[in-house]
């Protein structure tokens, strides 16, 4: 089963690559939301509001990073 899994992450990463990205903080939060749609503990009700805070700071440093290496390569 874990096997499976993996290998459905992986897919999914690597269809995202070969997308076409307007920005990537776009594509990559995408790719997350699909994540945690199909994550069985988040239908269960089992993730903990300090999980959530987390994932949420994760997306504003990602977010933030993509931004600066942008605005670094121009």
């Amino acid at each position: 089963m874990t096997g499976q899994r993996l290998e459905r992450r992986t897919t999914i990463a690597v269809e995202a690559d070969l997308r076409p990205q307007e920005t990537p903080s776009q594509a990559w939060r995408t790719d997350f939301d699909l994540e945690i749609d199909k994550a069985p503990l988040w239908h269960k009700g089992e993730v903990s509001i300090e999980t959530l805070q987390a994932l949420d700071d994760l997306c504003a440093s990602r977010t933030q990073s993509d931004h600066e290496r942008a605005t670094w390569q121009q």
